[in-house]
């Protein structure tokens, strides 16, 4: 059948109205969103942030690398594959499957882009792996349907054992994909993880240390099991957490530390010790460092005791009691 040019200007014009109706809705709600939007691309597209680290390809590629065989079961991954190629190779007797090759094709080439292009946003957080549900969920469906086929063309029980085994391969996707949903689905808890916090407790903490603290300055503090990004994405803070006096004391003796800390060393926990921060340091030129103690912690006073001399001030944020130290000028 002959293309119809008119109908592609049509949807072309009506997603250019689209986005502009977007883009005016919402710098209607909020006047300075297109800023924040532009800051925001160049941060993520950056290759460094506030804490001028570089996220290699390396780091990145074994951190997206994980969370794609993490988040998606590899089961998928290895339908998807005999999928693709199947795909491939009746491509043009298909005209059907070659549709869905297409679309297949086309949130691939999304997700892709979106996880390359802004790789700083896709290496903190753990959801950017879900863009690729949809083209892993349409090739993987064309495997199960070619092995659909080849159990109906063969005896009974090779039809009633391929029956038994399609169903129990979508049951345990099934599962493990509302396990890996509920994970995320769970609130990230950076003072206690089995007490609940206020929601809005993280983006609120980031805004005070982020108005209180100047970008140069390391911030440390006594709380954080496991570390997360999270703070430090509302903070534009580099943030350690340091667990005992001892190690408060050294570490602000001075009040000065390294300016760049290795992901690679460190990891995600992002616990300081004295000698992992001799380890690490890179660079003559240190930088500040200041200090969000948490007063509900049962060492904080120990921590308050053995800081030097400084400036606090004790804020409270969604009912929670903190104490900001900087260090004397």
């Amino acid at each position: 059948h002959k293309r119809d040019p008119r109908l592609a200007l049509l949807l072309l014009g009506l997603c250019v109205a689209s986005i502009v109706l977007f883009m005016l809705q919402i710098h209607w709600v909020q006047p300075n969103a297109w800023q924040d939007c532009v800051a925001a691309a160049h941060r993520w597209i950056s290759r460094k942030g506030w804490n001028r680290e570089n996220v290699t390809w390396k780091d990145w590629g074994w951190r997206v690398g994980g969370m794609l065989f993490g988040r998606i079961h590899p089961m998928a991954w290895a339908l998807a594959l005999i999928g693709l190629v199947s795909l491939f190779r009746c491509r043009r007797k298909d005209e059907p499957r070659r549709w869905l090759g297409s679309v297949a094709l086309c949130f691939f080439v999304l997700s892709a882009f979106y996880v390359v292009v802004f790789r700083r946003a896709s290496y903190i957080h753990g959801y950017a792996p879900f863009y690729f549900t949809v083209p892993v969920a349409i090739a993987g469906g064309i495997a199960v349907e070619d092995f659909a086929y080849w159990c109906k063309s063969h005896a009974s029980w090779a039809r009633a054992a391929g029956f038994v085994a399609i169903a129990a391969m979508y049951g345990w996707l099934v599962f493990s994909g509302e396990r890996q949903g509920l994970a995320l689905h769970q609130p990230l808890r950076i003072l206690d993880p089995k007490k609940p916090e206020p929601a809005s407790l993280i983006p609120e903490l980031g805004r005070v240390i982020n108005e209180n603290f100047p970008e140069s300055m390391t911030v440390i503090c006594n709380f954080f099991v496991n570390y997360q990004p999270q703070l430090e994405y509302y903070a534009q803070r580099t943030i350690l957490r340091s667990n005992t006096p001892v190690e408060w004391r050294d570490a602000t003796s001075g009040a000065e530390l390294f300016s760049k800390v290795r992901w690679s060393k460190l990891g995600w926990r992002r616990n300081l010790k004295a000698d992992e921060g001799t380890n690490v340091a890179e660079g003559a030129k240190n930088t500040q460092v200041g200090g969000v103690i948490w007063l509900g912690e049962p060492g904080a006073k120990k921590i308050l005791a053995a800081l030097p001399a400084g400036s606090r001030e004790e804020v409270s944020v969604r009912g929670i009691p903190f104490c900001l130290w900087k260090p004397d000028r």
